[in-house]
């Protein structure tokens, strides 16, 4: 599916094309060493990206991500504080904290990059 190669900017202007989310460039960018490779909030929502090509064996990034393949959780930063995000191939949405419709968003962050 083309979400494979999709950038987190391409993501968020989809989401934003939809109306579900703020002007991409509003994105506050949050700390990702650790968790992944690229964070960012708008609107409440948190989308996190893996730069699945250079994940390190073993990494944090790498555990976290095989996570929320595997369960659809990540223990942020190997603490034992555990968030359930949505997954979309190299991406998960964090809804927790989202200040719209939470299951529009969702629907509409799965549908993304999937083929026709």
């Amino acid at each position: 599916a083309p979400i494979w190669s999709m950038t987190m900017d391409e993501v968020l202007a989809e989401i934003a094309e939809q109306g579900l989310i703020d002007d991409p460039s509003t994105a506050i960018s949050l700390a990702a060493d650790g968790l992944c490779t690229d964070a960012r909030k708008i609107s409440g929502a948190e989308f996190y990206w893996w730069d699945l090509d250079n994940l390190k064996d073993g990494s944090l990034e790498e555990t976290s991500y095989k996570s929320l393949k595997s369960d659809g959780i990540i223990d942020i930063y190997g603490s034992g504080n555990i968030i359930s995000c949505v997954h979309n191939g190299p991406f998960a949405l964090l809804l927790d904290y989202y200040e719209g419709d939470a299951r529009a968003l969702e629907q509409a962050f799965k549908a993304i990059g999937q083929a026709e």
